[in-house]
């Protein structure tokens, strides 16, 4: 499942690179390299994670405090070439004055770049995707919940309810995906103590959050979220 999560960061590389060798001025040349070089980093996150991962498939969690817009900045370096590929522009909430997580930051920057690239498979041509983030107390547990909302065609009511299984996808224009980017989005935010769900109108585009807890708690303390 972690070579999944690294298709991202390769994509994102090597539409970089193509980018790189087009631009037209030193600024671009630059702004392009930046992101090269924090895919570079995702990549090397990444394989670390595989090197530490563990019968679950999850790996042990590398808790720290982590800022929400760190954490969505990071993923969307990683799907910026994949955006701009399509055309698409990405909008956020006010992230900036949310206060810090704690949480494995490079493991939750892997669950929305996976959220992220779900999204832009499903977008039109043209659109927009929205990622936003919003304290909230679950079961007398302070939480963070993260969304990522697409104006694509929306989830199939029969898939709905399997969507974070193993092995179920989604098709779009006649390619359907492997069926584990969700999973592993399940299995990272779960190993958390969080919850992810998915609402949709069927027909207007889909929003899948996820819940993190916003303080390190032990298994038992560990909120349905």
């Amino acid at each position: 499942m972690i070579a999944h999560d690294m298709r991202t960061p390769l994509n994102a590389l090597t539409l970089s690179v193509t980018n790189a060798k087009k631009a037209a001025d030193s600024e671009s040349l630059k702004a392009t390299l930046e992101i090269i070089e924090r895919n570079t980093q995702a990549l090397a996150s990444i394989v670390n994670a595989l090197l530490e991962v563990d019968a679950t498939g999850t790996g042990r969690l590398t808790l720290e405090e982590c800022l929400p817009s760190d954490l969505v900045k990071g993923a969307v370096d990683q799907i910026t070439p994949m955006m701009e590929q399509k055309h698409l522009r990405i909008e956020s909430g006010n992230l900036i004055s949310l206060p810090p997580i704690v949480a494995d930051c490079t493991r939750i920057v892997r669950v929305l770049a996976n959220l992220l690239s779900n999204a832009i498979r499903f977008s039109p041509e043209g659109g927009c995707i929205r990622v936003d983030a919003h304290p909230r107390v679950n079961d007398g547990y302070p939480v963070l919940v993260f969304s990522v909302s697409d104006d694509g065609p929306g989830v199939p009511p029969e898939t709905i309810d399997r969507i974070f299984l193993q092995g179920v996808s989604l098709s779009h224009e006649g390619k359907a995906s492997t069926g584990l980017g969700l999973t592993v989005c399940k299995e990272l935010v779960e190993a958390h103590g969080g919850r992810i769900w998915v609402e949709t109108g069927h027909t207007t585009g889909a929003t899948f959050s996820f819940s993190v807890p916003t303080k390190t708690l032990t298994k038992a303390e560990h909120p349905s979220s």
